[in-house]
């Protein structure tokens, strides 16, 4: 729901199923559009047109059990787009912040193989795994304004490093060319922290 400032009543937007779902962290961007994520069990309507037939929302595979779901928003209430990310296991997207872009980061956990990009695969980069990813492992996507993967780098604050986006698996985890930060994340210690 949105609210004026005075709380008068704006709009209001209905998603999921049957089962128990949650809406955890919600963010907007530089022209006040609205992101949500969060977890959907099983089949569920991600955007509020009142039914389960569109891409994503229902639990063919690879989906299954608890799903993250990233949704965009106008200002006003229109429906932009929505994206289903995981795999058979429980994942979770419990964070968002976009950047002066209007790029979006989500943060959460995937538990096992896990389509990490929306595409109803489990066959880019790291979302089939293997040693030595376990169980509920920690994700960092970043998704340009128009929902695609994004590439490249980003200035964290001040000059104090940069986060890079390798542009063979641009969604998985990032690398820093910074030795400003308490854990720098390179090619060769990514994934190595359960």
């Amino acid at each position: 729901s949105k609210w004026s400032a005075t709380g008068t009543h704006l709009w209001s937007e209905r998603i999921g199923g049957a089962s128990t779902d949650y809406g955890y962290a919600l963010t907007t961007d530089q022209d006040n559009n609205l992101y949500l994520t969060g977890i959907v069990n099983g089949t569920a309507d991600l955007n509020s047109d009142n039914d389960t037939t569109d891409p994503g929302e229902t639990t063919t595979s690879p989906y299954g059990s608890y799903d993250i779901f990233l949704s965009k928003w106008s200002a006003t209430g229109t429906h932009l787009w929505s994206e289903r990310i995981g795999g058979t296991n429980s994942d979770y997207g419990y964070a968002l912040t976009t950047d002066q872009d209007n790029n979006l980061y989500l943060t959460g956990s995937a538990n096992g193989a896990a389509d990490l990009n929306g595409n109803g695969d489990l066959v880019d980069g790291e979302e089939n795994v293997a040693y030595p990813y376990a169980s509920d492992d920690i994700i960092l996507l970043r998704f340009s304004n128009d929902h695609q993967i994004a590439t490249g780098t980003i200035d964290i604050t001040d000059d104090t490093g940069t986060i890079t986006f390798a542009t063979s698996s641009p969604y998985y985890l990032f690398s820093s060319t910074s030795t400003g930060f308490l854990v720098e994340l390179t090619a060769s210690n990514l994934g190595h922290c359960d």
